[in-house]
């Protein structure tokens, strides 16, 4: 895959970050399965569009989900890993932080686990291996300081294990 530059990383996953939150604001639905399988790039080349809304549920019915439906778990917040917890905005946000994650760096976070390093036998080991994107990009690194900090903490916040450690709203986000 060609790298891609910060600014055009950050334009893409931000289109796709307004798309979750209009899902969840307007039409109560929570996509459930974002990863990079149900993602293209539209004709417009600086957008991303979600595909697959065969596991979008309306959040009141996500916690019937079972384990494994409708989910990819490096890209699958931790809370849902086992298919108990319903997707919710949080849930949503976490996926699209590692697919901005991985747009920056070309790896996924926690060392490769992404989402399952809030499993239980991972928790421990991964607790301590999630790192700023500007410290596996050297495009990131290159970004003027202030710059580089807000994107750092904007990824960093998203990609909590916690889903309450995330951004609490629409907006905040």
């Amino acid at each position: 895959r060609p790298p891609v530059e910060p600014v055009q990383a950050v334009r893409l996953v931000n289109g796709l970050a307004h798309a979750v939150c209009h899902l969840q604001r307007h039409l109560q639905v929570a996509h459930g399965d974002i990863q990079p399988a149900n993602v293209i790039v539209t004709s417009h080349p600086s957008r991303l569009q979600l595909i697959d809304f065969g596991s979008a549920w309306t959040i009141d019915r996500t916690t019937r989900r079972t384990e494994g439906d409708g989910h990819h778990r490096c890209y699958a917040p931790p809370e849902t890993q086992a298919g108990v917890t319903p997707v919710t905005l949080a849930g949503d946000q976490f996926s699209v932080s590692v697919l901005l994650f991985e747009l920056l760096t070309l790896q996924l976070p926690y060392g490769g686990l992404g989402g399952k390093a809030g499993r239980p036998e991972f928790i421990v080991r991964a607790a301590d291996t999630l790192v700023a994107p500007s410290q596996n990009s050297a495009s990131c690194k290159q970004l003027p300081l202030s710059l580089r900090d807000r994107l750092d903490a904007l990824v960093l916040r998203g990609l909590a294990l916690k889903p309450n450690d995330r951004y609490p709203d629409h907006n905040t986000w």
